[in-house]
């Protein structure tokens, strides 16, 4: 695995690993501070693992901060990881390169890691904000059928780009899909890259069918009864 690209300045201090990007290098002392108590706040997060949170330091462009955490078989391990190239790189790359290629991803903005010992550690990815919220959160409280049917047919698209671009994700749900309202409208972004892989070309079509069932499985689980997405907009998403 290659590390991050020339545009994330690489820094080190102790047991911690910082890559961040040239435009808030510069402030990375007070940033890993404000990183670091935001993390160890006892606060819940955003997201549906609860990890998500916003970060504010002067001179910085609005960030936010996802911890990284198991998942699945791994869940009693919480947040942390092993192996010798930490996963939290892995996953700045993948955003750095879905972005450079037209998938509507956050713009990366570093990796943290905290070394724990031999192969063992933790950390974090950052990402700009972007005002909005989760597609789950969207339905829940969007009244006006005419933009939930542009938000359903706009998760669709970035869905379709994404695979087109060579981005499979392997953990879609209605979390990860984010419903921007930056600028003039509605536009669905992709988030949590940590189980993704890039492909060279497009996604294959046995693969893209697979991340179809898996996404309306998790839509039904979240919403079993069609109260926010009815079958026409899940058939819109996933068929």
């Amino acid at each position: 695995m290659k590390e991050p690209g020339p545009e994330f300045i690489k820094s080190e201090n102790g047991r911690k690993l910082a890559y961040l990007h040239r435009d808030i290098a510069r402030l990375a002392p007070a940033l890993l501070v404000e990183i670091d108590r935001t993390l160890h706040s006892g606060k819940k997060g955003a997201g549906n693992r609860e990890s998500g949170y916003p970060v504010n330091v002067d001179g910085a462009p609005q960030l936010f901060v996802r911890r990284s955490m198991r998942g699945g078989m791994m869940r009693f391990l919480g947040d942390l990881y092993i192996g010798f190239f930490p996963r939290m790189l892995s996953e700045l790359n993948v955003i750095a390169e879905a972005r450079h290629r037209g998938v509507p991803v956050p713009e990366p903005m570093g990796a943290i890691v905290d070394r724990v010992g031999p192969a063992l550690y933790r950390g974090a990815v950052i990402t700009r904000a972007i005002p909005g919220m989760t597609m789950l959160e969207f339905v829940k409280v969007e009244t006006d059928p005419r933009s939930l049917s542009h938000v359903v047919r706009m998760a669709r698209y970035s869905i379709d780009t994404m695979h087109e671009h060579g981005l499979i994700h392997d953990d879609l749900n209605l979390n990860n899909l984010y419903v921007s309202m930056e600028g003039d409208g509605f536009t669905v972004v992709l988030l949590d890259f940590d189980k993704a892989r890039l492909l060279a070309k497009a996604v294959p079509n046995s693969a893209r069918k697979r991340n179809f069932k898996r996404l309306a499985q998790s839509i039904r689980k979240l919403d079993p009864d069609g109260r926010y997405l009815n079958d026409a907009s899940l058939k819109i998403i996933t068929g």
